[in-house]
């Protein structure tokens, strides 16, 4: 093989990629070299057909590069992770890929996903939890089908090589913020539910304008009172109690509306008897008057005044302080009528499988901070400790009633 030969495949092998810059050079200044020492001989070798031609052992060993490989998170691995995590953990990882990868528009353009997507976690507060949920799984299908999987076609397209990165610190700090969310989301919709209901609008003042006096008409006959309603087809529930104790007015108001300004249909004394209609908005109580008076009428009476038949007036308490945990056999909702006469139906069968400290407790007794409003319990017994009411739910549960303990108050 001759000098121009071995230039030109030393040539074709760096072209290929075989050769860096510096092996091409060392390697053709050698043949150079070798080329020149044998021009410089006083008698030049004569070469015959016959003879070998010169032996390449002695070029340099050819040793491919290794590309360059980038540190990169798997952007695949990153869209199953944004299915748990929400969007934004996906669109964050994908952007500092592509900051990695020297691409400042993909970058930025990710990270507006973030920002229109932190502003749709926010707006996601707002909603129901289903709704929110439903919103944060669209988000990060939306991001990957859209912006996300295009990471993964640039990598391959370009034959990039990856040496992924670890997962634990992004993943340690997604679920931090996943928590935080979730945190923030159930203290939201906790203070909407405590939110107070809005207020009646006051009434408006109206200006009557003066009418011509009319002419003189013979008085009309005066017609018949309305009669009231039927009698009650239910005993009484509730009686009405300790009204006497107010010198200026002993009574009990019957009102048209829930309200302390509403008009007055009656004035009902102590031992009036009530038939509970339903509990109406704290600490109103629609009632049908059961004797007296007024029988058969129907309104609102305050619950403070309204004791219920063998038990308390609303608004005050029988319970023992010092004894906290409650065994629970009923919760009877006190918007259905028949509600309080099924808890003392409940309370009569403890009875009489000797359970004699059964009781029927109102839902909205000061006392009870821990319970919900509205509801008419049938307390078994009353306890100290958890484990002593725990006891008694066994107990209780053996004579084939349902039971639980629950702590009234702290």
């Amino acid at each position: 093989m001759n000098l121009e030969d071995e230039l030109q495949q030393l040539e074709a092998m760096r072209d290929a990629g075989h050769l860096s810059e510096e092996e091409f050079s060392a390697a053709r200044a050698e043949i150079l070299a070798r080329d020149g020492d044998a021009s410089s001989e006083s008698e030049p070798t004569q070469i015959t057909p016959a003879e070998e031609p010169v032996s390449t052992d002695t070029m340099p060993e050819i040793v491919p590069t290794e590309a360059a490989r980038v540190a990169l998170w798997d952007p695949c691995t990153a869209g199953r992770f944004s299915v748990l995590l929400t969007g934004l953990f996906g669109a964050w990882i994908h952007a500092r890929n592509w900051m990695t990868l020297e691409e400042p528009g993909r970058a930025a353009a990710a990270k507006r996903w973030m920002l229109g997507g932190g502003v749709l976690a926010l707006l996601a507060l707002c909603m129901p939890p289903t709704v929110a949920a439903g919103v944060l799984l669209w988000l990060s299908f939306a991001w990957y089908f859209i912006h996300g999987a295009r990471q993964a076609e640039y990598i391959e397209e370009h034959r990039i090589g990856v040496d992924p990165k670890p997962w634990a610190s992004p993943l340690m700090m997604g679920m931090i913020g996943m928590a935080v969310y979730v945190g923030l989301f159930f203290v939201v919709d906790r203070l909407r539910e405590d939110s107070p209901p809005d207020p009646e609008p006051p009434p408006v003042a109206q200006i009557e304008e003066p009418e011509p006096e009319p002419e003189p008409e013979p008085e009309p006959e005066p017609e018949p009172e309305p009669e009231p309603n039927p009698l009650p087809t239910l005993d009484a529930t509730h009686d009405v109690c300790n009204t006497a104790e107010d010198v200026e007015e002993p009574w009990l108001n019957l009102r048209k509306r829930p309200s302390s300004k509403a008009e007055i249909l009656g004035q009902l004394p102590d031992d009036t008897g009530l038939v509970l209609i339903r509990a109406a908005k704290s600490p109103w109580l629609e009632v049908r008057v059961a004797d007296g008076e007024y029988i058969g009428f129907e309104g609102y009476v305050h619950g403070k005044w309204a004791c219920p038949l063998g038990g308390d007036p609303i608004g005050e308490s029988s319970l023992d302080p010092t004894k906290p945990w409650l065994v629970i056999a009923c919760s009877n909702d006190k918007s259905r009528s028949s509600s309080r006469p099924g808890a003392e139906k409940k309370v009569s069968a403890l009875q009489e499988k000797g359970f004699f400290n059964a009781r029927v407790i109102d839902g909205e007794d000061p006392m009870l901070t821990n319970f919900n409003c509205c509801y008419w319990s049938c307390v078994v017994d009353a306890f100290a400790t958890k484990d002593e009411a725990k006891m008694l739910v066994t107990i209780v549960k053996t004579a084939g009633f349902k039971a639980y303990a629950k702590r009234g108050w702290k």
